[in-house]
């Protein structure tokens, strides 16, 4: 993909290039790409997917394509591109799709993140399920998630039964 080949902006860097520029609409064209995939796969998620995903993710990030100080540049460059091109593009990407999205996009720089999915933590709003992709000590999507508690995380397979019990999915193969 292109968007890997290109250099890095720094983050602190205020002042708009040619470069910069072109890596911005690179990665917003790229996000674009991802967010239909991931609304795509998503009519076929079940619990065990996101486990699986997570795993893979966690595995691509332990062969670093940049150095560490790029990382953080990544991380907050495709932060803002992923939610800006999801209010852009003109089918639904909720929480869910951004994760997975941004999960694919960082995966492919060698940065490893998970998703997470939580519940409002205040009992009277009803069951409020929320999604949000962690990378490190880093929140990439999902915005401010102190009123959720977490449910599902890369910890375990059971987990991912229970929210696919409590979806009405078996998670078999057809």
């Amino acid at each position: 993909m292109i968007l890997e080949r290109l250099p890095v902006p720094a983050s602190a860097d205020r002042r708009w290039t040619l470069g910069k520029m072109a890596w911005f609409a690179v990665a917003g064209a790229a996000a674009a790409c991802e967010l239909a995939r991931a609304r795509w796969q998503l009519r076929h998620v079940v619990g065990h997917d996101l486990g699986a995903r997570n795993a893979a993710a966690q595995l691509s990030g332990k062969a670093p394509r940049l150095d560490r100080a790029r990382h953080s540049a990544v991380r907050a460059h495709l932060a803002r591109a992923v939610p800006r091109m999801a209010g852009l593009v003109p089918w639904r990407s909720d929480c869910l799709v951004q994760a997975m999205a941004a999960q694919e996009l960082l995966r492919r720089f060698g940065i490893s993140a998970q998703i997470v999915i939580g519940a409002k933590k205040s009992p009277g709003e009803g069951f409020a399920p929320h999604a949000w992709l962690k990378s490190g000590n880093c929140i990439i999507t999902g915005g401010d998630i102190d009123d959720y508690a977490v449910l599902y995380g890369d910890e375990s397979q059971a987990e991912s039964r229970a929210i696919d019990s409590a979806l009405g999915k078996s998670g078999e193969p057809d």
